[in-house]
C-alpha cells in the first residue's frame, strides 16, 4: 500500500485540533495537495518550487518518488507538515493545491524556486516565480494506461520527475514555476529510462531550451518511444 498515513489519520488531526480551547483558538490544520520534487533536508519541495517544512517527529516515507501525487497536512501552529499520504486517491473537502498555499506557510530552501516566500533570516534567490505551461503530443501507439512524464536538467533527467496531466488521448499538460528569465532543458518519457523519447529516426533526443516568461507555452511532439516501433 503506498499511502504513508491514510485520510482517516488526516481527520484524525483535524478533529484534535478542533478541541482547542475557544479562548485561544488554534489555527485549523490545513491539507494541501500536490506532486512532490523532492523530500531532502527536512523540508518537502512541490513542483511547484514551494518547499515546506517538516516536523522534526514525522516519519518520512521510503517509497515516494519524484512527480507522485502527495496530500500533506500542515499543523496551523508550527506551520510545519505533520502527516504526509502519498498518491490520494480523491481530492477532499477543504483540501488546498500546492499552487495556492498560503504564503506565509512556505519555506525557501535552495530547492525552492519561489523567491517571494523566503523564511525568516534566509536569504533570497533573485528573480521572481513565473508559470511556463508545458505541452506535448504523443504517438498514436502510446500505450492508452500509460503517464507521460516531464523529465528536466533540475534533476538530471530523472525519467519520472513530473507527471503530466492527459488531456486526451493524446495530449499531456504541466504547470511548472520557474525563477523569471532562467533556462530550463527538458524531454519526455513513460516514467523510466527503457521509456523515455525518442526522434524520428528512434536516436537520442537532444533536450529542448525554453526561457522562463510568465505565461509562455511550448507545444511540443514527441515523435516515438524508445521501447515501441
Amino acid at each position: 500500500m503506498r499511502i504513508f498515513l491514510a485520510a482517516a489519520l488526516f481527520a484524525s488531526v483535524i478533529a484534535s485540533a478542533s478541541l482547542a480551547s475557544a479562548e485561544t483558538p488554534a489555527p485549523p490544520p490545513l491539507p494541501v495537495v500536490g506532486q512532490l520534487l523532492t523530500i531532502s533536508g527536512g523540508y518537502l519541495v512541490f513542483t511547484t518550487g514551494d518547499a515546506v517544512k517538516l516536523d522534526p517527529a514525522l516519519k518520512i516515507p521510503a517509497n515516494a518518488y519524484l512527480g507522485e501525487a502527495v496530500r500533506v497536512l500542515i499543523d496551523g501552529n508550527s506551520r510545519t507538515v505533520v502527516a504526509i499520504e502519498l498518491a490520494p486517491r480523491k481530492l477532499l473537502p477543504g483540501d488546498v493545491d500546492a499552487n495556492k498555499i498560503p504564503r506565509d506557510l512556505v519555506r525557501a530552501t535552495p530547492g525552492s524556486t519561489r523567491s517571494s516566500a523566503v523564511a525568516e533570516g534566509a536569504a533570497g534567490f533573485g528573480a521572481h516565480p513565473v508559470t511556463v505551461t508545458i505541452n506535448v503530443s504523443v504517438p498514436d501507439n502510446t500505450p492508452a494506461t500509460d503517464d507521460v512524464y516531464l523529465a528536466t536538467d533540475r534533476t538530471n533527467f530523472a525519467p519520472a520527475e513530473i507527471k503530466m496531466i492527459r488531456v486526451d488521448a493524446r495530449t499531456f499538460t504541466t504547470a511548472v514555476q520557474l525563477p523569471a528569465g532562467t533556462e530550463l532543458r527538458y524531454d519526455f518519457s513513460r516514467g523510466n529510462f527503457a521509456n523515455i523519447e525518442r526522434d524520428r529516426l528512434g536516436g537520442i533526443v537532444t533536450p529542448r531550451a525554453l526561457k522562463a516568461l510568465d505565461g509562455l507555452q511550448t507545444h511540443d511532439t514527441v515523435r516515438q518511444w524508445a521501447d515501441i516501433n
